[in-house]
């Protein structure tokens, strides 16, 4: 709620006018927030599945 809230107070601050300016730059934090996640993600997905390979490679041996 707060992310969709974030960007209208952004435009308002700047003072955009015009539409397509604000969907514009909307995408843009969007896709940010997306990367961000995305990210985020595989940081915490990463040792997990770091930690099931070393198990498995251990056990095979």
């Amino acid at each position: 709620m707060i992310a969709m809230i974030f960007p209208i107070g952004i435009a308002a601050f700047v003072g955009i006018n015009s539409w397509p300016e604000f969907f514009r730059m909307l995408r843009a934090f969007v896709l940010i927030v997306g990367a961000a996640s995305v990210i985020g993600g595989i940081m915490f997905a990463l040792p997990a599945l770091f930690r099931l390979w070393a198990y498995r490679h251990i056990s095979r041996q």
